[in-house]
């Protein structure tokens, strides 16, 4: 599927955070999209812990939320999962 047909679409990033600015950013793009956003083997916050939109952090990789998605648009990330 495309984002437009999306039904369950997620972002994944590791160090998109290393930018001071991206957590608040990300933050907002998620909600004003309804899009989780997942930190895979994190190296930075990427998102606020208590935002309503993240979708946990993992360093094996393992989602559930990832695994349902029908739509990954990755940022900063080598290896995603």
């Amino acid at each position: 599927s495309d984002a437009k047909t999306a039904q369950f679409p997620i972002i994944v990033t590791s160090y998109a955070g290393r930018n001071r600015a991206i957590p608040d950013l990300l933050g907002k793009l998620a909600n004003q999209l309804s899009i989780a956003v997942f930190s895979s083997c994190p190296s930075h916050v990427n998102i606020a812990f208590n935002h309503p939109m993240h979708a946990g952090v993992s360093y094996t990789g393992k989602n559930c939320y990832v695994e349902a998605a029908d739509w990954i648009l990755v940022l900063d990330c080598d290896v995603p999962w």
